[in-house]
């Protein structure tokens, strides 16, 4: 097993270069047997196997390996030490020219890096332009890092940022939320391994969460000593809550131990220990070395010298055996100790993952107790006999009290019997009696511990089960401070309200969210008109001119400044006087201390000047880029009394006029080259539309005919547009193009299509005639050949005149075009049962196909008025059509429906289907349907025009429903009751 986890490791690193071999044990099997459960593989040696073959799955280890857990503002409580106790510690050591730089290894995705540089900035305050602050983060994920430095994060990772810190340090993103640029500018991202050597040197901070706990205890201790270097003299690192030091303790100082904030400890060399000294000169002492005679003054010196070279030998021998001693207990201990040490890492690695277990049970057991001794208001809780059973620390900082001196004493007695409120205990008593509660009950009492102060009370019953009598909860608001803040906002919205109202030459008011005025000052009095008595109350949207009111202006502007905190505009506004004036304004968002928008601020400036300096020279632009524009078309300019002040040469050209004769003529250009029309009668200006544009403010489009000055007429078609000026009409400019030859183009195009409806007309009664010999020949043939018995030769004569039926009905589909066009189509008015007439029809085609099932739903029988024939003509053509075009399908559906007026007849097939371009032709003439795989159906393209016309010289109505690929219903219905045909 061991075995093949060290080979998936090898693959891995090979792979990613990231050793994973020296991360915590439980860490690398959690990640492995989730990525194989995943893949549905049960062996590590199948998974070897796996991802030897499979370059995505390593990628997908080595992501799961690299966990990253992260937040913004992860240990509030941590934050808020850091600010009390190690940032105004770096403020000091560090001058103001001098950069504050925090490393934080293991950074992810870049959550802990930002909130460190915002509540740094929190910290700073308005100082903060004052101080250089760097944050280097890292991190051996370059993807991760990729996201850090855009910092854009989805609206689910930011829940639990604050709206005040959501606005301030944060930009909204379609899809999130994005890290404002000064923040970011703050934080470098950077690739790199926390266990190779230090990304910089002398850091202030070190900031690491999340991530020792992942390495074992080796790589742990060799992150923490690059810390260590990184570190300048007494500088600060902060791990997560469930990471400690381990063996690296010795280089580091305790500063809070259950925040985790340590400082860097200056370390020198360190020397052996005393009891390993001890051991080996207490092992040397064993050695027995040999007793050494001194020498006398009456021996040689020869023996002398024998006895000195033999105490020599033995002493060098004792030593030798001494050293050898020393060398075995030293490689003894050596051993002992990489065993403990062994046995320590795993105690310690268990102890890690124990306390990370431990510390998430902790959470759970003390949030309940965070959320009591956090809150601000004071919580007391008492029994029945309103003795105090439990309290927060708000209200023993409040009240000046103890929990010693609460604990089981009488509400009314406590703190020298200062709650003793006759009010206050009649309502406490009916509160367990009658299972109520109380609300909002304001106590304003002077206490002799904390003075006057101003409360509101609270109060609710706690049922503890049926063995145990209920508790009262009581909560205490102060709301004495808010009172004077109450006041001091009362007198600075004062000083506010006088400020704005020495402003004259802005309009400054208030408004609320729907738009109602709360605050008017004198320079909006001064130009809008209005008094704050008269305008107080009122909706802004009156200052908006009726087109902007109907155009939704005024609520789409405080819809976006309630969506974007504020919004600009620059339109007509409207006075008391009825008078307009060209005005710019910001309407900025007021929020309240939640973050929540209250209200808005509006600043209104008239700049009508400006506008009408910007828009002449606008109007001038716009004539000149028309002229520019057109050159190929003839333009004229008129001003407001209609008389040409330009003609361009294609003008000149089209009309036979130059500019300077049109302009010595001195009148208006209609009584020029449009006063008569071409019966001869005099063509009044009035009725122009070209003229009309001016008064009108706005394009007029249209055709008309203009006489040149041979008195030739030429038709033209031309774009009239007025010349505004501050809303006033000051001219026109028109283009006119000559359509003489587009208007030969279409009559002859009309006759030609003439010359064809008469050449169908004649050829198709001609062929009449032989057509109808040819059929009677054709039965005869068949008959003499049945006769004879050669039903072969029968058979295919037989085949023939089916092909001249088909032939007939084509001459007579012609025909009846023809005599339509012409209006010679006969038609037979009478009374028939419309029911009997379908059910005639359907029998009849039903013999014309065996493939196809034509199903009844029909109404109750009307008598109807019309031409029988022509409408079974209608009829037969919906359901031929029907079975023509759903060759695949077997049903076709003929339902009708009456009412008092009308009488509806539908054909539904289930075939090809039309297209909803094809829907709006299928009744013209000619117009053929191509099916799905380009097929072109038999058939002149008539039957359908021909069923339009005859349904429409009934008075009635015919359409189609389809959707391709599914089919079509085809309808037609016709009144009851008949007017003459």
């Amino acid at each position: 097993m061991s075995t093949e986890k060290d080979t998936i490791l090898a693959i891995l690193h090979r792979r990613t270069g990231i050793d994973f071999s020296q991360y915590k044990s439980t860490t690398v099997n959690r990640r492995m047997q989730r990525r194989m459960l995943l893949n549905h593989i049960k062996t590590l040696p199948e998974y070897r196997a796996f991802l030897e073959k499979n370059p995505d799955e390593v990628e997908a280890l080595r992501r799961d390996m690299l966990i990253h857990v992260t937040s913004f503002f992860r240990e509030l409580d941590q934050f808020e030490v850091l600010k009390k106790s190690v940032f105004p510690t770096l403020i000091q050591k560090k001058s103001s020219k001098t950069p504050i730089t925090v490393w934080v290894p293991g950074c992810a995705t870049g959550e802990e890096a930002y909130s460190l540089a915002i509540v740094f900035q929190e910290f700073l305050g308005k100082k903060a332009p004052l101080r250089r602050i760097k944050i280097f983060a890292t991190d051996i994920d370059e993807g991760a890092i990729r996201k850090a430095r855009e910092g854009l994060y989805k609206k689910d990772v930011i829940n639990h940022v604050s709206p005040q810190r959501l606005r301030l340090f944060f930009t909204k993103k379609n899809n999130g939320y994005q890290i404002k640029r000064a923040i970011r500018a703050l934080c470098e991202f950077v690739a790199h391994d926390v266990t190779h050597n230090p990304p910089l040197t002398n850091a202030d901070l070190i900031s690491c969460h999340n991530l020792l706990i992942y390495l074992g205890q080796g790589l742990q201790k060799k992150a923490l000593i690059r810390m260590h270097q990184a570190l300048a003299p007494h500088g600060f690192l902060v791990l997560g809550k469930a990471e400690g030091l381990g063996e690296a303790s010795k280089l580091f100082h305790t500063i809070d131990s259950k925040q985790r904030i340590y400082s860097r400890k200056d370390t020198g060399v360190i020397s052996a220990p005393e009891d390993l000294r001890n051991t080996i000169n207490a092992q040397a002492g064993k050695s027995r070395l040999p007793a050494l005679k001194p020498f006398g003054t009456t021996q040689p010196e020869v023996l002398q010298q024998s006895y000195r070279q033999h105490n020599i030998s033995k002493l060098k021998e004792a030593l030798s055996l001494t050293q050898e001693y020393a060398n075995e207990i030293i490689d003894a201990l050596d051993i002992m100790n990489k065993e403990l040490q062994s046995a320590i890492e795993e105690l310690q690695a268990s102890n890690e993952e124990l306390e990370v277990r431990n510390e998430e049970v902790t959470r759970a057991k003390d949030y309940v107790e965070a959320i009591v001794n956090t809150v601000r208001e004071s919580l007391v809780v008492l029994d029945n006999n309103f003795r105090v059973k439990s309290a927060n620390k708000a209200f023993y900082d409040t009240f000046k009290v103890t929990s010693e001196e609460a604990k089981n004493t009488l509400l009314f007695d406590l703190g020298n019997k200062q709650w003793n409120i006759p009010e206050l205990r009649v309502l406490l008593k009916k509160i367990l009696p009658q299972k109520g509660m109380l609300n909002d009950f304001i106590v304003e009492h002077d206490f002799k511990t904390i003075g006057q102060k101003t409360m509101i009370l609270n109060a609710r019953t706690l049922e503890q089960g049926p063995e145990k009598s209920p508790l009262i909860l009581l909560v205490i608001k102060d709301i004495t401070e808010l009172q004077k803040g109450e006041k001091a906002l009362r007198e600075s919205e004062e000083r506010f309200r006088m400020l704005v109202e020495s402003v004259k030459d802005y309009a400054i008011f208030m408004i609320d969210l729907k738009g109602n005025i709360q605050v008017w000052n004198k320079g909006a009095e001064n130009l809008l008109g209005y008094t704050a008595a008269e305008i107080i109350g009122k909706n802004t949207a009156q200052f908006f001119t009726p087109e902007d009111r109907k155009a939704g202006s005024f609520k789409k502007e405080l819809a976006t400044a309630i969506k974007n905190g504020w919004a600009e505009s620059e339109n007509w506004r409207v006075r008391k006087d009825g008078s307009r004036f060209w005005a710019t304004g910001v309407t900025t968002a007021v929020y309240d201390e939640a973050g929540k928008i209250v209200g808005m601020s509006k600043i209104v400036h008239d700049i009508t000047e400006r506008k009408r300096a910007e828009e002449l020279l606008q109007a001038q632009k716009e004539i000149f880029q028309t002229l520019n524009d057109n050159a190929t078309l003839g333009l004229f300019i008129m001003d407001e009394k209609h008389h040409c002040t330009f003609m361009n040469p294609a003008a000149e050209k089209m009309t036979g006029f130059t500019f300077e004769e049109v302009k010595a003529a001195n009148k208006p250009l209609h009584d020029i080259i449009h006063h008569t029309r071409p019966d001869g009668s005099y063509y009044p200006m009035c009725e122009c539309p070209i003229d009309r544009a001016l008064p009108q403010k706005s394009r007029i489009p249209g055709e008309d005919v203009f006489i040149r000055p041979d008195g030739s007429f030429y038709p033209v078609a031309f774009m009239a547009s007025p010349i505004l000026d501050k809303g006033k009409p000051i001219g026109t400019v028109i283009e006119v193009r000559d359509t003489t030859e587009e208007k030969k183009a279409e009559e002859e195009r009309r006759w030609l299509e003439r010359q064809k409806d008469e050449f169908i007309g004649i050829a198709s009664h001609e062929l009449k005639t032989p057509v109808t010999s040819i059929k009677a020949y054709t039965q005869i043939l068949q008959h003499r050949f049945q006769k004879a018995g050669d039903m072969k030769s029968a058979g295919m004569v037989g085949k023939m005149d089916a092909q001249i039926d088909k032939l007939t009905s084509l001459i007579g589909d012609l025909l009846d075009v023809t005599k339509i066009e012409g209006g010679k189509l006969q038609y037979h008015e009478g009374l028939f049962d419309f029911n009997e007439l379908i059910g005639e029809i359907v029998e009849e085609m039903q013999r014309t196909t065996a493939k196809h099932t034509l199903v009844q739903q029909l109404a109750k029988a009307k008598t109807i008025a019309g031409d029988r024939d022509r409408i079974g003509q209608v009829v037969t053509n919906f359901l031929s059509n029907a079975i023509k075009y759903s060759p695949h399908a077997d049903t076709i559906i003929i339902k009708t429906k009456t009412n008092k007026e009308r009488v509806t007849l539908c054909v539904q097939d289930f075939g090809c289907g039309i297209s909803k371009e094809d829907q709006e032709k299928v009744f013209e003439r000619f117009y053929r349907i191509i099916g799905s795989d380009q097929k072109t159906y038999p058939g002149l393209g008539l039957g359908l025009y021909i069923a339009a016309e005859i349904i429409k010289r009934h008075n009635g109505k015919i359409w189609v429903e389809s959707e391709k690929g599914k089919g079509s219903t085809f309808c037609f219905s016709l009144p009851l009751k008949q007017q003459k045909l």
